[in-house]
């Protein structure tokens, strides 16, 4: 019963580490071009100012939210129906503020990521792979040389 537990409680931690901010805004992100991107420069919780995107939003420019900068260039006005003109192609970022109101804007394809700010890109699967190995290498290390009771011998 115990390998049970030593699995449940590897399989939290896994959990645990997988966890975090690396995909796209969710769905219902009010239609922003941010939630058809697939790849993004920067994706965490700061501020525009940090990011130096403080021009996109003056007014917003120092409150904390959760922003995502796409890292290709996106149609900005998503899906257009047929014979309508197609929007400016450019990167975006998109900002969802903790009162659940957003915004989005076109940024400079020049943009780079300031030095000193984290880009929460997730955790790598090599490392995922490696800690998921140990964990199973350890389960299986505790189930093989486990000590069991010697039999009495019946002499």
């Amino acid at each position: 019963m115990k390998w049970l537990s030593m699995i449940g409680i590897a399989g939290l931690v896994t959990g645990c580490a997988i966890g975090g901010l690396s995909g796209p805004p969710p769905p219902g992100f009010g239609g922003m071009p941010c939630s058809g991107a697939t790849r993004f420069a920067f994706a965490g919780e700061t501020t525009l100012a940090a990011l130096g995107l403080g021009q996109v939003d003056p007014t917003g420019s120092d409150r904390v939210g959760t922003v995502w900068v796409t890292a290709d260039k996106i149609d900005l006005a998503g899906p257009q129906p047929a014979g309508v003109a197609a929007a400016p192609v450019s990167r975006a970022v998109c900002v969802q503020w903790p009162d659940g109101s957003g915004m989005a804007g076109p940024v400079d394809d020049a943009w780079q990521l300031p030095a000193g700010v984290n880009a929460n890109k997730g955790i790598p699967a090599p490392l995922i792979a490696v800690v998921v190995g140990a964990l199973l290498l350890a389960g299986a290390s505790y189930l093989a040389f486990r000590r069991r009771p010697i039999p009495a011998s019946e002499d």
